[in-house]
This record gives C-alpha cells, sequence and structure tokens, in this order.
C-alpha cells in the first residue's frame, strides 16, 4: 500500500502541466491585452442613403457610404429592407467584350480609417423586385455587420443618375 505522501506526489505531478498551462493562457491574454490590441472595434457610421426609382420595375440600386472611424475592421454581410424581400451585394466587374457585368458578393471588408463609398461604377446594392416608390420618398434600410451592430438608415428615392 502507498503511503500518503507518495499518493500527494502523484497528485501535484499530474495538476502542474494543467496550472502551468493555465498560467502560460492568462500571460499571453493579460499581454495582448496590454498591447492594446483587445477590444479593438470597428465604429460604423452610414451616411448619403439614396435609392434609384426603377426604370426596369424588376430591378433598382441602392448606395450608401460606411466610414469606420474606429481601430479595428469590419465587413458588410447583408443589407435589407422593406423595399424588397431580395437585396443583394453587387460590384460592377470589369467588361467583357463590350458590356460590363455585375458580380454578387459575400460580404465586403471595412478596414480601419476606411471609407467605403458605393456608386454605380463601383459596389451597389442591388434591389430586385421592389416596391413602387416615388422621387422623394425615404425607404429605410438595415445594413448588417459582421461584428458591429446593424445601422439603419432612411434612403432618399432619386431619379437614376442623380
Amino acid at each position: 500500500m502507498r503511503s500518503i505522501t507518495a499518493r500527494l506526489r502523484e497528485g501535484l505531478r499530474a495538476a502542474v502541466a494543467p496550472l502551468v498551462a493555465c498560467g502560460l493562457a492568462l500571460t499571453g491574454l493579460t499581454a495582448w491585452t496590454l498591447s492594446g490590441q483587445a477590444g479593438r472595434l470597428a465604429e460604423l457610421t452610414v451616411t448619403d442613403a439614396r435609392v434609384w426609382t426603377a426604370p426596369n420595375p424588376a430591378v433598382t440600386v441602392a448606395f450608401f457610404t460606411v466610414t469606420n472611424t474606429g481601430e479595428g475592421a469590419d465587413e458588410l454581410v447583408a443589407v435589407t429592407s422593406p423595399l424588397s424581400d431580395d437585396i443583394m451585394l453587387s460590384r460592377s466587374a470589369p467588361a467583357t467584350e463590350s458590356a460590363g457585368t455585375m458580380e454578387m458578393l459575400e460580404s465586403v471588408p471595412i478596414g480601419p480609417g476606411e471609407v467605403l463609398e458605393m456608386t454605380p461604377l463601383t459596389l451597389d446594392v442591388m434591389v430586385r423586385r421592389p416596391q413602387h416608390v416615388a422621387v422623394g420618398d425615404q425607404v429605410p434600410f438595415t445594413l448588417h455587420f459582421r461584428d458591429s451592430p446593424s445601422v439603419t438608415v432612411r434612403a432618399e428615392v432619386m431619379a437614376p443618375g442623380s
């Protein structure tokens, strides 16, 4: 029969590895926090919200300017609106032969200090089968981000090209 001292020694040896691992993890997290790397968040604002009336009743587009004044990056992952159930991020792709094409995007990164300005020639929000709106109407849109809270804005309805 083993002595109490021998059993205590075995128990202490078994506990050393998890205690060392926890100590190392805590030291690493403390260093990360003290270096200013922890808690770096994006601070996103949305301005210049506009949507075009639909010359083609099957599809129209909306544009926004998203500014990240924070120290962290984020991604625009979706846009929703009561204007339509079928809204997606799209980008003008380089012209193939005589016509340009649209590319649908899953998300759009917005780095720290960056401004994402949507235009007809770059990035936009494609709205398929929109409800009828008139110039001057205000339509709510909600921009959804991967890590930051969603932002809801009212987009002014404008004539195409304005």
